[in-house]
């Protein structure tokens, strides 16, 4: 950039280079500015289709039937050795026969 300079002028061309220099486009400098989003008046609807009442009725039945699955006569189930020895290490398997809450198991 060539300007001409005169002895007084020095601070006016000084400032010229300055701005020009600061007002570049190509040379930018730290953080970027985060672009902004277009905000969009749209909505996103979620329609259900009218259910069958009868579908309805027997999805109902189905799930109470799998949750509310019980087995009448339950067998006990012993656990592994190795489990059996975790839990006693672990002072799991310490009983206290005369706790209330276990009262009902020993009827």
């Amino acid at each position: 950039m060539e300007v001409e300079v005169q002895k007084d002028d020095w601070f006016r061309v000084l400032e010229k280079v300055t701005i020009s220099w600061c007002c570049c486009d190509s040379v930018t400098m730290g953080n970027k500015p985060v672009k902004q989003e277009e905000k969009k008046d749209e909505y996103m609807l979620k329609v259900v289709p009218p259910l069958d009442r009868a579908l309805v009725r027997w999805l109902n039945r189905d799930l109470e039937r799998v949750h509310g699955f019980v087995p009448k006569n339950p067998h006990a189930i012993k656990p592994p050795e190795h489990y059996i020895e975790q839990m006693r290490l672990n002072g799991w398997l310490d009983l206290d026969l005369n706790d209330p809450d276990l009262a009902h198991l020993f009827k």
